[in-house]
């Protein structure tokens, strides 16, 4: 079918398309010709989307809406090829130079600024897939959903290419049937309904994901799940544990677009709470003289402008982490988030926000308290009076030392999420916007103690 839209004459293709079995064609077909991929995120802005194809080189775009006024703002024009729901545009522009062995480049949504190209090969996609499609087939999994987008590579690589190479189908209703409403609202109603219907055997969800259908789950009949996948943020240890009370097949992992998704994962026969899993087949993991994780299989051919050195086998992760004498890998926290408090104490606030996304109503938390003398949070729970919030807080600090209480906090104005900058596609908090759009907020709590003391 999509021999028309002559792909093999593209330099670099970027793809803006619904879920559904068209993207899943799309990127195969792209695949298959050797054209560099670019998955562009619905969630992006113009200016956003402007840097991705502007950084990649990309020359031909492959849409089922070719009519939307962004495509011409940034230069592309509808030319007479199409097949079936894909139109090909095109746009002229500098071809840009990309690491050897190229197969798809993907946007990671980063902390601050333009999002940052990771360009990945075949070989590294496929190395991820056939781990993850070895636990799939061992479980017995014939159906999976595609609950996240599948611009977001961890539903683009462990799920649709893991389903392919466990010879299960991959189920791919559109974003707005599975649930998502724009880019940072959920309806988990939606969600439970298809895997109810399609007597669905397998999931990826993310953290938040996993909060709100919880409440409704024994409403449905989920007996046919045989795996729901939790990544994207760390899972707090309570979550998981409802999860399981309600017999839902609950596992955490860990992963990053560097490596091509998923690196770590817990299993039915393999799984250790609080923790991420053991590596997957294809990974080698250590804990580097800083406590930082370090990982080796299926790494990334470098960023867009800056391609890795081939002696570079290990890849510093960015996460502070252990390994247990089992072999499983705990996270403890971004390298770069660690909060040092006026007392000198370190605390990683992951630990501290999973702690807070234990508790029934907050959907969201970031905690804050560099050089400060205690920690603040900016907090989302809209459904919390002021007083319920406060309670909420104060069960999840009986849970942790004095030094890494929350004892200020201020609720946000708008949930953390891709459409304001606040968070990732993965759910990730950005940390440095969040705390540039509250940090007035939060420096009056401080500042209003200071004058009480």
């Amino acid at each position: 079918m999509l021999q028309s839209l002559q792909l093999d004459t593209a330099r670099v293709v970027a793809l803006a398309v619904d879920n559904g079995q068209p993207w899943l064609a799309a990127d195969l077909a792209c695949l298959n010709a050797g054209t560099p991929c670019v998955p562009l995120p619905n969630f992006f802005t113009p200016t956003q989307m402007q840097w991705a194809v502007d950084n990649a080189g990309v020359d031909t775009l492959l849409t089922d809406q070719p009519e939307l006024p962004v495509w011409r703002a940034i230069g592309f024009k509808t030319t007479a090829l199409h097949a079936g729901e894909l139109w090909r545009l095109t746009r002229q522009c500098d071809a840009v130079v990309l690491p050897a062995g190229t197969a798809k480049i993907t946007f990671t949504s980063g902390s601050t600024g333009n999002p940052k190209g990771v360009c990945l090969s075949r070989t590294a996609q496929e190395a991820v897939a056939t781990s993850v499609a070895a636990v799939m087939s061992k479980l017995g999994i014939k159906r999976h959903l595609c609950a996240l987008p599948l611009s977001v590579l961890l539903e683009n690589v462990a799920g649709a290419y893991a389903a392919w190479f466990a010879g299960a189908e991959c189920i791919t209703p559109s974003l707005a049937d599975i649930g998502w409403k724009g880019s940072s609202q959920w309806d988990a109603r939606a969600f439970l309904r298809c895997v109810q219907e399609q007597q669905i055997h397998s999931a990826i969800i993310l953290p938040q994901m996993l909060k709100a259908l919880l409440p409704l789950a024994g409403e449905y009949d989920l007996q046919s799940l045989k795996l729901l996948a939790v990544g994207g943020a760390r899972v707090s240890p309570d979550l998981l544990q409802a999860s399981k009370k309600l017999g839902l097949p609950v596992y955490e992992g860990y992963g990053l677009s560097e490596c091509s998704s998923v690196v770590c994962f817990n299993q039915p026969d393999a799984e250790k709470s609080g923790t991420a899993g053991k590596p997957l087949a294809h990974v080698s993991a250590r804990i580097n003289a800083e406590g930082e994780l370090e990982v080796a299989g299926a790494s990334f051919e470098g960023y867009l402008g800056q391609p890795r050195q081939a002696a570079d086998r290990w890849l510093p992760t960015g996460d502070l982490a252990s390994i247990d004498s089992d072999g499983f890998v705990t996270i403890n926290g971004r390298k770069k988030n660690l909060i040092i408090s006026s007392f000198g104490r370190n605390i990683s606030p992951e630990w501290v926000e999973s702690e807070l996304l234990a508790q029934k109503g907050i959907l969201q938390a970031a905690v804050f308290g560099e050089a400060r003398p205690a920690l603040s949070a900016v907090l989302v729970a809209p459904g919390l009076s002021d007083a319920s919030l406060q309670h909420a807080v104060n069960i999840a600090n009986k849970k942790l030392p004095d030094y890494a209480q929350v004892k200020y906090w201020v609720r946000a104005t708008d949930p953390f999420g891709s459409h304001n900058g606040l968070a990732t596609s993965n759910g990730r908090n950005k940390r440095d916007a969040i705390e540039e759009a509250y940090y007035k907020a939060i420096d009056n709590l401080y500042d209003d103690e200071e004058e009480t003391t």
